[in-house]
């Protein structure tokens, strides 16, 4: 074995094992694009094992040349289209119709019998195009800060270089080109799944930063109370001060602070909750609470039960709803309710005293009427 073909080998493996792990991350995240750019390294790698190995002779047959020069063009369509979905673009058709006519340009130079010089300018050149133009859409259109993009940035610049100069040098230096063609294959491989590591980053920091800013915001209080390895409030949202008048920072510095607020007649309340915390999962608990101020205030608390795999209990999360006016509109129902029953009771009852002395004469009447007769 030569030279050449342990560079081949060489180059192949470390193509499959980046379409392992583009494979993997799909998996992981169910991205498009990442399955694109699967697919276009694999297109890359058959063409590695069936041609750039040297197992058919593809130079001086026209089936062989012509997959050679489709899997050449094709890897390239397929990169252009990842990318476009990766940096937020629309993928062009004149990219197909230049695929197109470099392809039948290229099989028009060979049914001539050109030099093999001019029948791998069209596709290596139109590859070139692409690579340059993934180059220039990471650096320009990627927006992240992270030296990803710009490693990527180059090695497909320095790729796209290699590519367009490759039928001048590809009879006369064919280890330079492909030992260096590898290298820069495996740098764009790598230094791709660092871009999406740092996009995904960035998108995690901003799904993050919404959803604090949500909860924080949030009517209703919020909160994250940890019960293992030790007990301890690990967030409250800063409702808590407009209910309590405490601040959060006052409730991590006191972790007995929440408990404390109970009024005297609800604590059996939170006691059978604290000791049986599965059954009063499934409802909601209200109770009411002694304010700073020394307001009570009525409120309605959810809590979600956190199991770890081994079924322990080590946390819950919760919300906190103040229902003070819902209590207030309440007792004023029951008493527009009670004075309602009053009233209707003394409306009825006086018609019912009229007829009760009508039928008390009656009663006397009757009975006078029989003495008479008697």
């Amino acid at each position: 074995m030569d030279f050449f073909h342990i560079i081949i080998i060489g180059a192949t493996a470390g193509t499959l094992s980046m379409i392992l792990i583009y494979i993997y991350l799909y998996f992981m995240y169910r991205e498009r694009y990442i399955a694109i750019w699967a697919v276009a390294w694999f297109t890359l790698l058959l063409r590695n094992i069936f041609f750039d190995s040297g197992i058919f002779n593809w130079k001086y047959s026209i089936l062989p040349f012509i997959l050679y020069q489709l899997l050449f063009i094709g890897c390239s369509l397929i990169f252009v289209w990842g990318t476009s979905i990766f940096v937020g673009q629309t993928f062009k058709k004149w990219w197909v119709y230049g695929a197109a006519s470099a392809s039948l340009l290229s099989i028009l130079l060979f049914l001539l019998e050109s030099p093999i010089l001019y029948k791998l300018i069209p596709p290596t050149w139109f590859a070139g195009i692409v690579l340059a133009w993934i180059a220039v859409a990471f650096i320009r259109n990627v927006d992240l800060t992270g030296i990803g993009k710009v490693l990527i940035g180059i090695a497909f610049a320095l790729w796209s270089i290699i590519t367009i100069i490759m039928p001048f040098f590809f009879e006369t230096f064919p280890y330079l080109i492909a030992l260096t063609g590898g290298i820069l294959r495996l740098l764009i491989a790598i230094s791709t799944v660092i871009v999406f590591l740092e996009r995904s980053r960035r998108n995690l920091i901003a799904q993050e930063a919404r959803y604090r800013f949500l909860v924080d915001n949030a009517i209703d209080v919020i909160y994250y109370y940890r019960l293992l390895p030790t007990s301890k409030l690990e967030y409250i949202s800063p409702a808590v001060f407009s209910i309590t008048g405490y601040t959060p920072e006052e409730y991590y510095a006191d972790e007995k602070l929440g408990f404390n607020l109970i009024y005297p007649n609800d604590c059996h309340i939170s006691k059978k909750f604290i000791h049986n915390p599965s059954q009063s999962n499934k409802f909601s608990i209200t109770l009411r609470l002694v304010r700073k101020d020394n307001i009570i205030v009525w409120i309605e608390q959810k809590c979600m039960l956190i199991y770890d795999k081994m079924d322990n209990l080590v946390a819950l999360e919760g919300i906190i709803r103040d229902v003070t006016d819902r209590k207030l509109e309440q007792a004023a129902a029951l008493n527009l309710v009670g004075n309602m029953a009053v009233t209707i009771a003394h409306e009825i009852r006086n018609p019912l005293t009229t007829i009760r002395g009508y039928l008390q004469l009656l009663e006397k009447k009757n009975k006078v009427t029989k003495v008479r007769l008697a």
